[in-house]
């Protein structure tokens, strides 16, 4: 039995926050999500010019920060009814770019449903919270992502980096706080990874910079990634969080249509087609780049998990078909563990 550094295979795991922090019941939305992308050493130049060419290309200058909320800072004193129009514009270049993206990477995440995890950790606060979805990503992308094992028992592991997104205070003492307590529980991950020396974080001071571009990537990646799995149901809350595009209509709506409940005009109707044509390809895009690891102590194992009442460890497969049939059929996702996630009882 041996294990080998296999200095070839670097590589660095990209991670961005969304949602809440705050453990407790009646928030809205009612999760906690870390999740981003991990991608060899040797494609990072490749993703970076993808993402750098895509604002060129779309808006003429590189020199600005792409997200997937809001519309491009570029893009001066637009008024408010063009902004969801720009804002549709960005997600229907962006998907059709995505489609023909040639660079291997993989998403992961997880969500933490505040309102179970208060439940079942009445004592918690925000740092636990993020303690519980940062190692809950680290650790399958170190036991899964950063090495590989062989069944005469050899394995080899692949020297690894993990940046974030421009974090605060809370963020580095927590973070700081679970490879501490991990060290016992999870030794591996503890004795890879330090603060100060291969875990980082971006500065957002040069948007041209390798690692600035690519977690501009993840920005938009994510962003598509939990509105659709933690989707908004209600035009109040949509108006609220002042949200652009409504990436669900496309799907709840249909029922509604067919039903006669709401009506369109022929106008409306070929609007709504069009941009969900536009937009399946980025859906397709996404589910295709959720892993499925392999089993542990009876249960599946992939990139997507749900932490709440216990860890739900199998979350990729079910959203790989929820994009499925969203892409396919225009069906609204309805599985269970999407269900648990979004139940706001």
């Amino acid at each position: 039995m041996s294990i080998t550094l296999d200095l070839n295979q670097s590589r660095t795991l990209y991670l961005d926050e969304r949602g809440h922090r705050t453990p407790k019941q009646g928030l809205y939305p009612d999760f906690f999500f870390i999740g981003g992308i991990s991608i060899a050493d040797k494609d990072k130049p490749q993703l970076s010019k993808f993402v750098k060419d895509f604002k060129l290309s779309n808006y003429g200058d590189g020199n600005w920060e792409l997200k997937g909320a809001g519309n491009p800072s570029i893009l001066k004193g637009i008024s408010k009814d063009q902004q969801p129009i720009e804002a549709k514009k960005k997600w229907s270049a962006w998907s059709q770019a995505i489609s023909s993206l040639d660079v291997q990477y993989e998403l992961y995440g997880t969500f933490v449903k505040l309102s179970d995890y208060h439940r079942s950790h009445p004592n918690s606060n925000e740092k636990d919270v993020i303690k519980a979805a940062f190692l809950s990503v680290v650790d399958k992308f170190v036991k899964y992502g950063c090495s590989n094992s062989h069944y005469d028992g050899n394995s080899e592991i692949y020297p690894s980096s993990i940046i974030f997104d421009n974090i605060d205070g809370i963020q580095k003492e927590a973070i700081n706080e679970a490879f501490e307590q991990s060290k016992i529980s999870k030794p591996i991950l503890s004795n890879m990874f330090k603060i100060g020396g291969n875990i980082d974080y971006v500065k957002n001071n040069d948007f041209n910079l390798v690692d600035e571009l690519i977690m501009q990537f993840v920005d938009m990646q994510i962003y598509a990634l939990t509105r659709f799995l933690n989707p908004i149901q209600s035009k109040k809350e949509i108006d609220r969080l002042n949200i652009l595009v409504d990436f669900e209509e496309y799907a709840y709506l249909l029922p509604k249509l067919q039903s006669g409940e709401e009506t369109r005009t022929n106008e409306q109707l070929l609007k709504i087609v069009q941009f969900f044509n536009s937009i399946t390809p980025l859906f397709q895009h996404l589910r295709y780049k959720l892993k499925v690891f392999g089993i542990d102590n009876d249960e599946i194992v992939t990139s997507l998990t749900i932490v709440g009442d216990k860890e739900y460890l199998g979350f990729a497969i079910e959203a790989n078909a929820e994009m499925a049939d969203f892409c396919n059929l225009m069906k609204y996702p309805t599985k269970e563990l999407f269900t648990y996630l979004n139940n706001s009882l």
